[in-house]
């Protein structure tokens, strides 16, 4: 604690990602990024970024959290495939 998991990608495994996805498909439905604030800070385009290439490597949708952070909405809308979530309460 006390250091946002997304504010440096060296926290951030790909291939971890998929590897726990594969071998929970039976349990685990997507993907979740929190962007904003002190869990990425200035690094909110690079954390979103290897969020969605985790996501296409696990081949499960992704929720955005999206909090107070300088990645505009239009660019993170753009980086969603259809299906996807962006809680509204958060647009």
């Amino acid at each position: 604690q006390g250091v946002g998991e997304l504010r440096d990608n060296a926290y951030a495994s790909v291939a971890k990602v998929r590897r726990t996805v594969e071998a929970n498909r039976d349990v685990i439905a997507g993907l979740k990024t929190r962007l904003g604030g002190w869990i990425t800070g200035d690094n909110s385009r690079a954390a979103f970024q290897v969020s969605c290439e985790a996501r296409d490597a696990a081949g499960v949708p992704l929720a955005v959290h999206q909090g107070s952070q300088p990645m505009p909405m239009p660019e993170i809308l753009e980086g969603l495939q259809p299906g996807e979530v962006l809680p509204d309460h958060f647009v």
